[in-house]
């Protein structure tokens, strides 16, 4: 038996060493960004500013002192915006942001000197973080012309496909200057728009592999190395021959490649089909989460991992459960690299939630289909399987997504909880009576220390410390009774219930 002080102690050791180490690290200069600002925003100015003109603002990556400034400012107008004005534009300093409020203020003033585009740009992305859509593109093509720039063609053409207009934005990628200038997302869609499927599907790549960044890189592969190591312990690794351990970096990338075709999958129905997402009715949003999110998810999941469930058709059970969990788990790795993006609190809340998911779900799954093929249960039993496990994964999206009831997320861990259960009776009863050194409890333990931790140097780049801890706390909070699910599958499997 573990002690429940021992296990304390050995979280606490652990995140205690992540934790020194996100302390030493936030002490570097960090560049303003969106998380930053929001922080900012509520702690300090809660009666002023407009959090659209913040995204604007600190999107912009000037430095925080000025995005503050423009802040502390917002309120403060000019009556007039005078050529002389204009052009003082270019200089550094407060003038220019008081200037650019003033002129969205005032757009019957709109002048067209040369000096004026970098405010009618500005104002341009203004106008756009304030759904202000037609002037904004307006403000944003006579900056063009008025000063021609690669950066403002890309943030018309931006604007224009966020909007959905699908023929101006047809007719400005067919320009050559605007398509030299496109970057991989737009010239997906515009493939995709012209029916050139292999070609967006190139494209598709490229967006994604450009859209990574190193810290949530490195976060998204820690956490997944953690389940990676769980996983692999749960089904008794050190019982496979290599034949069946090697196949496990090749489940992880077929999971990766599962994520990309599921990015692309959802393109094509957005061309095709009507699936839309936080519609303003319930019974549209479950049909989305079901036929939507639960039914491509798990499909793709499914059909990327059958290369390694035939390949290890021969094993033990708790082999093929274990590898296509792997498979889940290279599709909740790649999906994470964006998550993470904004939001480090997810790098927490995710790994107990949605990078379990992902693995228990495509566990179940591939685990029925091998169980078919082998003529230990029918197809139609397989079948059920599969339809239970979209049908699940679907409605705990749909309980996250739909806000036109009420807020029912709880009712997500719920299913979770029960679904989790399930998997982990169907575990146990596949790995037999041997008992586990170091006990699951204990790798549990650690690998959780170890992505609080992780969840902790992310959220202290950003806001510091102080911060840090209390946002790692807060998301281990609301993972509290999903936690504890956890606690008492890992410790039955060392016969401690």
């Amino acid at each position: 038996m573990v002690s429940p002080v021992r296990l304390v102690g050995l979280f606490l050791i652990i995140f205690g060493f992540f934790a020194a180490a996100g302390t030493a690290l936030s002490r570097r200069p960090a560049p303003p960004s969106l998380q930053r600002a929001k922080v900012f925003y509520d702690a300090e100015l809660p009666e002023r500013g407009d959090h659209e003109i913040l995204d604007f603002l600190a999107a912009s990556g000037d430095p925080a002192d000025a995005w503050c400034l423009a802040l502390a400012e917002h309120a403060e107008s000019h009556s007039n915006v005078s050529d002389a004005m204009l052009k003082q534009l270019n200089e550094p300093g407060q003038l220019r942001y008081k200037t650019l409020f003033a002129f969205v203020a005032n757009l019957n003033q709109v002048s067209t000197v040369q000096e004026s585009w970098p405010l009618l740009r500005d104002a341009g992305c203004v106008l756009e973080r304030l759904h202000r859509d037609a002037e904004a593109i307006a403000l944003l093509k006579k900056a063009e012309q008025i000063h021609p720039d690669p950066d403002q063609r890309l943030d018309i053409l931006h604007l224009v496909h966020s909007l959905g207009w699908k023929t101006d934005f047809r007719a400005l990628m067919a320009d050559p200057l605007y398509y030299e200038e496109a970057d991989p997302f737009l010239r997906m869609n515009y493939a995709q728009s012209r029916g050139e499927f292999v070609l967006a599907g190139y494209w598709l790549i490229r967006h994604q592999i450009e859209s990574y960044q190193p810290g949530t890189m490195i976060a998204a592969a820690g956490a997944g190395l953690c389940w990676l190591l769980l996983m692999l312990q749960l089904g008794r690794v050190q019982n496979w021959s290599w034949k069946y351990t090697s196949l496990v970096p090749f489940a992880l990338i077929l999971g990766g490649l599962s994520a990309y075709a599921t990015v692309f999958e959802i393109s094509i129905e957005q061309r095709f089909f009507v699936f839309e997402r936080y519609s303003p009715h319930w019974l549209l949003n479950l049909i989305y989460a079901v036929l939507g999110i639960g039914l491509r998810e798990e499909t793709l999941k499914l059909l990327f991992s059958l290369p390694v469930i035939l390949l290890a058709r021969k094993a033990e059970p708790i082999v093929v459960l274990a590898l296509a969990s792997c498979t889940g788990l290279g599709f909740a790795i790649e999906e994470n690299t964006q998550y993470y993006a904004g939001d480090w609190g997810a790098v927490f809340a995710r790994f107990l939630t949605a990078n379990f998911a992902h693995m228990m779900w495509t566990g179940m799954a591939g685990l029925a289909f091998t169980d078919a093929l082998k003529g230990r249960t029918s197809w139609g039993e397989f079948f059920e399987q599969l339809a239970f496990v979209i049908a699940m994964h679907g409605l705990y999206d749909f309980f996250i997504i739909d806000s036109t009831i009420a807020d029912l997320a709880f009712f997500s861990s719920l299913i979770f909880i029960w679904v989790a259960r399930s998997f982990f009776h169907n575990a146990h009863a596949l790995r037999g009576g041997q008992k586990d050194k170091p006990p699951l409890l204990v790798t549990f333990t650690s690998m959780l220390g170890a992505t609080a931790g992780i969840c902790f140097i992310m959220i202290a780049q950003e806001l510091g410390p102080a911060k840090a801890l209390s946002g790692t706390a807060y998301a281990m909070a609301g993972s509290f009774f999903v936690s504890i699910v956890f606690f008492q599958e890992f410790a039955r499997s060392h016969g401690r219930v």
